[in-house]
């Protein structure tokens, strides 16, 4: 305890100098940081005593997890330390916290007073959202929470939805749940799946009136349990921008996640589903069957295809939204998967969003399509207006044309040399 005490005073002692400079500063803490292992020590230290600290940014990795700073971002210090004025954390505005993903820990986290954005990437499990036990502010700052590759059970964010600590809340993204690393890290029991986001819909409509963003996608299911989609957020008044996943939009029937059986939302659906002042929309992993099933259903039995497009163009226009991104996952896209590609596109189904594209361009909606080949490519334009792609291809493609590109180069310079 001697020894803690006497790091304090030195600490507070040098950094209360009027000659301490900021660039002194920066480089005394820095060989604070320097020694192993006590670097989690210093570390959580430091954080303690920094009463004015406004941001934290911090990535876990297997040789440093520190376990002792974790626990000191989720002390509740207005409990424990009242408004003395060295209490920590108290000007925290931001916070991220993630891990990397070769190791993932699960951590929870807790909100200071003048929180403002938390950011948590890479959780493998989300127990409990720790909100002070402190009497909220009369005006909450929280107003945006990111949770990206994070297992979270639904109900546990709706359980801090309930808190004033949250009723500020601008901005909701969820990105990526269940997705991991490691298949063993995934939990026996998935709550997010075979959920009832209904529920969750309606809590958040309660407690989160000035909600503006609410993103929840690229969640991975592995059981084929069906959850309850989200239904209409037409009572969300404030939302501005909105992505979901295809099955939180609108339910899907089939008996197992192979089963091409799709249950399509009606046009009052459709109708009835957006805020009034919503304005962009983007809808995600949209499998390359439901695309099909879709133009087999509207278009491909038609007998006169360019007035079908052109009315399904005009509904699209009646509604409130007039961004629309849509991701079309080709995992299931009939192509040589042995090869990076590129591949040929010739697909009737793409056509039919290229023409819809280029009518709600000249309507003033603006529609865009990309696609991904695998669950690790990056995204890439399939439609937009005046553009189709002609080709597809892996990620990997481009890591090959890059490499042939440089050997290329240096064929050049080496024949350049030689001539000289």
């Amino acid at each position: 305890m001697s020894q803690v005490v006497n790091i304090r005073d030195t600490i507070k002692t040098l950094l209360s100098h009027p000659k301490f400079d900021e660039q002194a500063k920066l480089a005394f803490l820095a060989k604070v940081l320097e020694p192993f292992p006590y670097f989690d020590g210093a570390l959580a230290l430091i954080v303690c005593l920094a009463s004015k600290v406004k941001h934290i940014d911090l990535t876990l990795v297997s040789d440093h997890p520190l376990p002792m700073t974790r626990h000191v971002l989720n002390v509740d210090w207005p409990v424990t330390h009242g408004d003395r004025p060295d209490c920590p954390l108290q000007q925290l505005t931001s916070l991220d916290l993630r891990c990397t993903r070769d190791q993932q820990y699960a951590f929870d986290t807790a909100f200071q007073p003048a929180t403002k954005r938390v950011c948590l990437t890479g959780n493998k499990k989300l127990g409990r959202v720790l909100l002070s036990n402190a009497s909220p502010p009369d005006k909450p700052l929280l107003t945006e929470l990111t949770l990206r590759n994070i297992n979270v059970d639904p109900y546990v964010l709706q359980d801090a939805i309930r808190s004033p600590w949250l009723r500020g809340l601008k901005i909701l993204d969820v990105i990526a749940v269940g997705c991991s690393a490691d298949e063993s890290n995934l939990p026996p029991i998935r709550p997010w799946e075979g959920f009832d986001y209904h529920k969750l819909k309606a809590t958040m409509v309660k407690y989160l009136p000035s909600l503006e963003v609410f993103v929840w996608f690229a969640m991975t299911c592995h059981t084929g349990r069906e959850s309850v989609p989200f239904g209409s957020l037409a009572g969300l008044k404030q939302l501005k921008h909105l992505a979901l996943d295809y099955n939180l939009f609108a339910a899907f029937s089939p008996a197992s996640l192979y089963d091409q059986s799709w249950e399509l939302p009606s046009k009052f659906y459709l109708e009835t589903f957006f805020p009034p002042g919503i304005e962009g929309f983007g809808l995600y992993c949209i499998g390359w069957d439901l695309l099909c099933e879709v133009y087999n259903r509207c278009l491909d039995a038609d007998d006169d295809t360019p007035k079908m497009l052109d009315s399904i163009s005009r509904f699209i226009v009646s509604l409130p939204v007039k961004r629309i991104v849509l991701e079309i996952s080709m995992c299931n896209w009939p192509h040589n998967r042995n090869s990076h590609g590129p591949f040929v596109l010739n697909e009737p189904a793409v056509d039919a969003l290229r023409v819809i594209a280029d009518t709600l361009d000249g309507l003033g909606t603006n529609l865009m399509v990309q696609y991904h080949l695998s669950v690790m490519d990056h995204s890439r334009f399939l439609v937009k207006p005046k553009y189709t792609a002609e080709e597809i291809y892996y990620d990997n493609y481009l890591d090959m044309l890059k490499d042939t590109s440089t050997s290329a180069n240096r064929i050049k310079l080496s024949s350049g040399a030689s001539t000289v």
